[in-house]
């Protein structure tokens, strides 16, 4: 079964185009912004094995830079992000009219949350 983020991201956009003869493949560049290092490591770990190009953010002002200096195919939005209101992201690319597919990421509404 394919996972949803492979799902997503193949139909977020072709995979590659004619160039006469040749096709060229164009690997999709995903943003994942999320503090917690270990998961977001993982989550480029798995990414990278089909071939998803990966850049990270762990911090608020990381994630606003990187989305302001470079294009997305996808971003992976932790809405737990400190430094800043998360949902000032969704500003950041409605401003920029960037229009990568957006997933978000929470740990909201979990069981540590609820303590």
């Amino acid at each position: 079964m394919e996972s949803p983020i492979g799902w997503f991201a193949n139909h977020l956009r072709l995979s590659g185009h004619t160039n006469g003869q040749t096709i060229i493949l164009i690997p999709m560049k995903i943003l994942i912004i999320e503090d917690e290092r270990e998961l977001s490591t993982n989550i480029v770990k798995y990414l990278s094995t089909d071939n998803y190009v990966c850049e990270q953010a762990f911090t608020f002002q990381d994630a606003v830079d990187k989305i302001a200096l470079y294009s997305y195919d996808c971003i992976l939005l932790d809405l737990n992000l400190p430094g800043g209101d998360d949902l000032k992201i969704f500003e950041e690319i409605k401003k920029r009219n960037i229009e990568s597919g957006i997933i978000i990421i929470s740990a909201r509404g979990s069981l540590d949350d609820k303590t």
